[in-house]
């Protein structure tokens, strides 16, 4: 909410920059662009800082559910040690580059493409340890015949591939506008996907929360009425 709210403040910054060069005379204009855009930084500075603390949040919390997936294992703490590294690697390298780029001169910006290949590199990783782990579990329990359980392996697996697979598209996009510069600087794409994948890292624990929720709730409900037919 706080990141949609910086968005918002800062898209009429630019509304009013963009008023005022239409109406004023140089003099006028030249101060207040000069205001609108130091306030425009700052902004643009939480706001970018805020995109790096609510990434750690979501991959702190996917490594939290590949360690619970791996909870049976000896292994369990080895497998998120790569996972945990590569989260603080990420933080900070996205903390350095969020100053850098925001209030640091031109000439010390960091290539923004490092951070979000250093997120995308996480993302994979522990959805591919975290599936890896339920296909292994769930290919055992078909070996030995325990089919009952196999439906709600295979809405997990679903749950974190479609998830992983979004932010993978959108990251990637990222990366090739990243990759492109226009005569003003950025691509323009580079935003959108930009603001896109900003409010995606915000929107997947909620989705994984909400459908975990709903599976359980359904369960739950079914649960009685085949009972109820097991006796009929």
């Amino acid at each position: 909410m706080a990141e949609i709210a910086l968005q918002v403040v800062t898209a009429t910054l630019s509304m009013r920059a963009l008023s005022a060069a239409g109406r004023a005379d140089a003099t006028i204009y030249s101060g207040q662009w000069d205001s609108l855009q130091h306030m425009s930084q700052i902004l643009s500075f939480v706001e970018d800082l805020l995109l790096v603390t609510n990434n750690a949040v979501t991959d702190s919390f996917l490594i939290y559910r590949c360690y619970i997936v791996w909870s049976t294992s000896r292994y369990k703490k080895k497998v998120v040690i790569s996972p945990l590294l590569l989260l603080l690697s990420t933080t900070t390298v996205g903390s350095v580059t969020v100053y850098r780029n925001n209030l640091a001169p031109v000439e010390s910006h960091f290539d923004s493409r490092i951070l979000f290949g250093l997120a995308m590199s996480t993302n994979l990783l522990v959805t591919g340890l975290t599936v890896g782990r339920i296909w292994s579990t769930r290919r055992h329990l078909r070996t030995i015949g325990q089919t009952i359980s196999i439906q709600r392996y295979d809405i997990a697996m679903s749950m974190l591939l479609e998830s992983s697979v979004v932010y993978f598209i959108v990251i990637s996009l990222l990366l090739v506008a990243l990759s492109f510069k226009s005569s003003n600087g950025e691509c323009p794409a580079a935003y959108v996907f930009y603001g896109f994948g900003g409010q995606l890292v915000n929107i997947i624990p909620a989705l994984i929360i909400v459908r975990v929720s709903l599976a359980r709730n359904t369960n739950m409900q079914s649960a009685p009425a085949e009972r109820k037919l097991s006796c009929v």
